[in-house]
């Protein structure tokens, strides 16, 4: 009999895009009609033409109209006949269930004398299992036919709209059906229960949401979230948006992205100074734009998943326009992440690399050797700082790829401020200048090398690269400067461009004992040669002096799939979210 119900509620759901279809015919009819009456008679459309084309046309709408209130009539008398034997089934279940919860409790709590009665303890625990399975059953069959009944009267009200005035009298003895908790059956606990199979979901009502943003993303803390699985806050965002799927509630799904959006913006904008929440919410940022990639039921996307991630994927709504809008924002979060690491380093680099002097013995230009104030703050501070933001990307699982060009953006940073402030003070340009800052720059490359060696050779190098216009300024402060050296100076210097060497070469200040003054004709010859080497594209070299510090490395985000089960994903009690969203 349930089984039939089902089948019922697949035929009333099946059908009701018909009624839909058929409301709408007659709804453009009433609208062409009216149009034609009004083209015809103008305003007094009370006037029937000779033709008697208006009488025809309204007696073929109310022919219409009277079909519909036919069908709709008989769909009802149909609907109604089986609840009615709905309602007779769960009664016979219910008295049916009650007897052998009285067996149970009698003969249960005795041990079996003979095979028989073991048999028959056997079966009354599996029928008393097979009762909570059609408990459940119950349940969905139920809502089932809520859902129904208000389509029906939807489409009645539809009906009204258009002109059908007994409408009123399909509803008059439609049955109430049986509210949910009417049809719980009253079991005493059963000896087994089944085992609930989830389908990594989460529901929530619409009047929640506020509370779960706020709990899930603003009130998040840094210190609470490394505690956690990596990028939880994105996984359970997207089981939100399984189940919106799974319902189709396209209006709640386009709710919930543009409260996390405007959620994280906030969040970040009154912490704009914080590395934690910047890296936790890139990351999660990212988390969520690759389960949406992952989910999405793209073959591109589906090469690692397993089957049952492939099950698990949308169904219904198409979210590509979302990834997008996830990805802007990740950008936005990089962008602001970059800016606040280079503000944080920019005080530190002048002392680490240009003014720090570990190497005893040396002295700049008219015999100097005290290290100015706050040349204390040498390469270890640097790295300890350059160590600390590799920890915190690595504590709040950043994609790999993407620490990568972090990293790659903050040395170009590095190598373009030390640039600049070596072009604007003479005091560095000397040899024994020189040497200090080449020895400094060891130790920004050995720490590249000890750090980002676990993404590949690759990726160590092409940090080193953004490194060498600085290396060769240094060089070029240590080269020879004789008209013999001015190929192997050119050479050396292909990172640097000719307005940066002259400059370089002209505040170059030699040392007393050993070094010739450079001459006029070496700058002018390197000039020369430069210019050379640039050939015809020496009108797109860049002809300011200084390097743009400013200059931000595009961004790719490269699809990262997880192997997280989402049905064995649950709430943590921190988070404060039991009653907010319910595991499905």
């Amino acid at each position: 009999m349930t089984l039939s119900g089902v089948k019922i509620s697949k035929t009333l759901y099946m059908d009701t895009p018909r009624f839909r279809s058929n409301f709408y015919y007659c709804q453009n009819q009433t609208v062409n009609l009216k149009s034609l009456a009004s083209s015809n008679y103008g305003s007094d459309v009370d006037i029937i033409n000779e033709d008697g084309e208006l009488a025809t046309a309204y007696e073929a709408q109310k022919g219409i109209n009277r079909q519909l209130q036919e069908e709709l009539l008989a769909e009802k008398k149909f609907y109604s006949d089986h609840i009615s034997k709905a309602k007779s089934e769960i009664d016979r279940l219910r008295e049916e269930n009650e007897k052998y919860q009285k067996l149970l409790s009698t003969d249960l709590s005795q041990e079996p004398k003979n095979k028989n009665q073991e048999f028959a303890q056997n079966e009354i625990i599996r029928l008393a299992a097979e009762s909570l399975a059609l408990q459940e059953r119950v349940d969905k069959l139920s809502e089932s036919c809520r859902r129904y009944k208000n389509q029906i009267r939807l489409l009645a009200m539809k009906l009204k709209e258009v002109g059908v005035d007994d409408v009123n009298d399909i509803l008059e003895n439609d049955p109430v059906v049986v509210p949910h908790t009417s049809l719980t059956l009253e079991m005493a606990p059963v000896t087994r229960k089944k085992e609930r199979e989830y389908l990594g979901m989460f529901e929530y009502k619409i009047q929640d949401e506020a509370v779960i943003i706020k709990k899930l993303i603003t009130d998040l803390k840094p210190k609470v979230a490394v505690a956690l699985l990596p990028g939880l806050p994105a996984y359970i965002l997207f089981m939100m948006l399984r189940h919106m799927d799974h319902v189709d509630d396209e209006p709640k799904m386009h709710q919930l992205m543009k409260a996390v959006r405007t959620g994280v913006k906030k969040t970040l904008k009154k912490r704009i100074d914080s590395i934690e929440y910047n890296a936790l919410w890139l990351a999660n940022m990212l988390r969520l734009l690759n389960n949406l990639r992952q989910y999405s039921g793209d073959a591109v996307y589906q090469a690692t998943n397993t089957p049952r991630q492939n099950q698990q994927c949308l169904r219904i709504f198409d979210l590509s326009e979302y990834r997008q809008v996830l990805s802007d924002i990740a950008v936005w979060i990089y962008q602001g992440l970059i800016h606040l690491l280079e503000r944080q380093l920019e005080r530190l680099i002048v002392p680490a690399i240009l003014e720090h002097e570990e190497i005893s013995g040396l002295s700049g230009p008219g015999g100097r050797a005290a290290p100015p104030p706050g040349a204390g703050a040498g390469p270890a501070r640097l790295k300890h700082e350059l160590s600390a933001v590799h920890d915190h990307l690595h504590t709040y699982a950043v994609d790999q790829p993407l620490r990568v060009t972090i990293f790659k953006q903050l040395f170009y940073y590095i190598c373009a401020y030390s640039l600049n402030q070596l072009l604007l003070r003479k005091d560095l340009c000397c040899w024994a200048k020189g040497l200090q800052i080449r020895y400094n720059i060891s130790h920004l490359e050995t720490w590249i090398k000890e750090h980002l060696a676990e993404y590949g050779q690759k990726s160590v190098e092409e940090v080193l690269s953004v490194l060498r216009p600085i290396t060769q300024a240094v060089q070029l402060l240590q080269a020879r400067k004789s008209m013999q050296d001015v190929q192997s100076t050119v050479d050396m210097c292909d990172y640097l461009t000719a307005m940066q060497v002259c400059k370089i070469l002209n505040m170059y200040t030699p040392a007393e004992e050993y070094e010739v003054k450079v001459t006029r004709e070496f700058i002018h010859e390197i000039q020369k040669k430069m210019q050379e080497r640039a050939g015809t594209n020496a009108d797109k070299e860049p002809q300011n002096l200084l390097m743009d510090s400013k200059v931000i490395f595009s961004v790719q985000f490269p699809f990262n799939p997880s192997p997280i089960r989402l049905e064995a994903i649950e709430l943590p009690e921190v988070l404060g979210l039991d009653g907010l969203l319910t595991k499905i």
